[in-house]
C-alpha cells in the first residue's frame, strides 16, 4: 500500500513561514556583522587619531543604518515578498538588539531624546532596503 502525501495549504504555508524565519535570521545576522565591522573600523581610526568624542553619535547612526538598510535588504532578496513588511521586523529586531547591548554596557538612561530618533531612521533605512530587496531582479542559476 502507497500512501501518496497530497501537498496541502498548511504544508505550503509552513514553507513559507520556514523561509521568512531563515531570511529574517540571515538578514539580521549581516546586518549585525556589518554594523559591527564599521563600529570597530571607526573605533581602530579614532584610536590612531585625535578624533573629538563628538563625532562617535553620527560614527554609531552612520553604522546602525548600513547594518539595517543590509538586514532589510538581504531578508527580502531571499523571499521577494513582503519588502516593508519584512524590512520593518529586521530593523526592528537589529535596533532592539543594539538598545539591550547598550542598556547592559552603558547603564544609561533608556529612553533619550534621540531613542524615537534613531529608531525612526533605522526602521525607514530597513524599510527601504526591505523593498528595494524585494523588488530587486531574481537570480538565475
Amino acid at each position: 500500500m502507497i500512501i501518496v502525501r497530497e501537498k496541502t495549504k498548511s504544508t505550503k504555508a509552513s514553507r513559507q513561514r520556514h523561509l521568512y524565519i531563515k531570511a529574517t535570521c540571515v538578514g539580521v545576522g549581516s546586518g549585525l556583522l556589518i554594523y559591527l565591522i564599521i563600529l570597530l573600523t571607526f573605533s581602530i581610526i579614532f584610536t590612531l587619531q585625535d578624533m573629538p568624542e563628538m563625532a562617535t553619535l553620527p560614527v554609531g547612526i552612520v553604522a546602525l543604518v548600513a547594518g539595517s538598510y543590509l538586514a532589510g535588504y538581504i531578508t527580502c532578496k531571499m523571499t521577494h515578498r513582503k519588502g516593508a513588511v519584512l524590512g520593518a521586523l529586521c530593523g526592528g529586531i537589529l535596533f532592539l538588539m543594539v538598545f539591550i547591548t547598550n542598556l547592559i554596557v552603558n547603564h544609561s538612561q533608556p529612553f533619550s531624546g534621540l531613542f524615537f530618533t534613531k529608531l525612526l531612521i533605522v526602521l525607514l533605512s530597513a524599510i527601504i532596503g526591505g523593498v528595494v530587496g524585494a523588488n530587486s531582479k531574481k537570480r538565475r542559476v
